[in-house]
């Protein structure tokens, strides 16, 4: 195939370039068909429910099956053999054990670890208050101090030409961000502080006289402000102890009502702690014994 002037040409091509130019001129739009879309039925619906929720909210549970013969599994027989003996506790045992405690010998028992890593009951309360009232604090604080701060930062440079937009910027944040950090450390210091003070004090009078009522938070409030104001002399210790006892016995007469309303207080925790001990007494003496028949 040759054009006009006798030179070949490539049919291939040629018939490309022909079909593109009567598309063209006829205004053709190859229209493709629409995707089919996946129809939306209820068990697609349920499924993807289902999905999410053992995702998010069911739990996982890894277990792993029993692979052996039936003969190694424990029979009945052997397993009541094994268990445990049950032990019961009266409320007499526990009231004549209480009768011989003194308060000195709770005293010890409360800043005695459990453990290497455990700390009693008592000890973990106060730890906890003492950690979120001064974290509390801190938060509310240093957001008090951030605004004093840009306040101040305004009020101090107003006249003030810097070198560029950015300087300007780094200056006036470094000043709310230290302003913040440094009002918000001292308070939440300070507040630890109080409340660890206040608290040891009131827990240690609680543990002493096993019962849990105002009179050892009015005690602690009187002792922890009178401690803080001794730099002040005598008087400021006297007026601390009173505006302490008045703030204490509000504080107590809440800590109480709360205590009693959920039966937390300490006599009720002393007595359950007493109970589980004089049970797992028991049942190292009945192991023992039971061990020392089998081996005779």
């Amino acid at each position: 195939m040759v054009d006009q002037k006798g030179q070949p040409v490539n049919e291939i091509g040629f018939q490309q370039a022909m079909l593109h130019s009567c598309l063209w001129k006829k205004q053709v739009k190859l229209k493709l068909p629409p995707p089919k879309e996946r129809p939306v039925t209820h068990q697609n619906l349920w499924y993807t429910v289902y999905c999410c929720a053992k995702q998010f909210f069911l739990p996982t549970i890894h277990a792993q099956e029993f692979e052996g013969n039936a003969d190694i599994q424990l029979t009945t027989v052997e397993r009541l053999e094994n268990a445990r003996p049950q032990v019961l506790i009266t409320p007499e045992e526990v009231k004549e054990y209480l009768k011989q405690e003194s308060g000195i010998e709770r005293l010890k028992e409360m800043f005695t670890k459990k453990s290497d890593s455990e700390h009693s009951d008592d000890v973990d309360v106060i730890i906890q208050l003492t950690r979120n009232s001064g974290f509390a604090v801190f938060l509310l604080t240093s957001l008090l101090g951030g605004n004093a701060a840009r306040e101040r930062f305004v009020e101090k440079n107003k006249h003030k030409v810097y070198a560029t937009r950015f300087q300007a910027f780094r200056a006036y944040n470094d000043a709310i961000v230290f302003g913040s950090l440094r009002f918000g450390l001292k308070w939440g210091i300070k507040s630890a502080f109080f409340t660890g003070l206040f608290m040891t004090t009131a827990q240690m009078i609680s543990v002493y006289r096993n019962k849990s009522s105002f009179v050892e938070y009015t005690a602690a409030g009187a002792i922890t402000c009178a401690l803080l104001r001794m730099t002040v002399g005598l008087r400021g210790m006297f007026a601390g102890a009173v505006i302490g006892s008045a703030l204490g016995l509000v504080g107590g007469g809440c800590f109480c009502a709360i205590m009693y309303a959920t039966d937390n207080t300490q006599q009720q925790r002393h007595y359950s702690t007493i109970e589980q001990m004089l049970r797992a007494n028991r049942e190292s003496q009945q192991l023992s014994s039971r061990e020392t028949v089998t081996s005779g």
